[in-house]
């Protein structure tokens, strides 16, 4: 895992001054009128910064890292296939229904169906 930490973040730092640059050719404004290119710019440093931050704990880093299943169990597909479906309807209804309506039933489908906790 450290090995792969390493090469994400040399990955990550490179697309962030890659960012950076491209950025650079919109126009930045300044805090009280932000640019076009003052977003993607802000962007691309907090992407360098976690990036190296990331680099640097696997570099220096000596704790061993259990190895953890990325993809859902047996018991985890049909959440995994209700949450697609939900998105789906979610993206089909915006038009029709409008933003604020689809996404708070999308909030609360995924809230108590997915993972249900108290609303407290």
């Amino acid at each position: 895992m450290r090995r792969l930490d390493l090469i994400s973040g040399i990955f990550w730092f490179t697309l962030s001054i890659l960012a950076a640059i491209e950025s650079y050719r919109f126009r930045f404004g300044s805090w009280q009128k932000p640019g076009s290119g003052f977003l993607p710019f802000l962007a691309a440093c907090f992407l360098g910064i976690f990036s190296i931050i990331v680099f640097l704990q696997a570099l220096l880093g000596k704790k061993k890292v259990e190895k953890e299943e990325i993809w859902p169990n047996r018991e985890g597909w049909p959440k995994a296939a209700f949450v697609l479906i939900i998105l789906l309807a979610y993206a089909l209804g915006l038009e029709k229904i409008g933003f604020m309506v689809t996404t708070f039933l999308l909030m609360l489908l995924l809230l108590k169906t997915v993972e249900p906790q108290s609303w407290m």
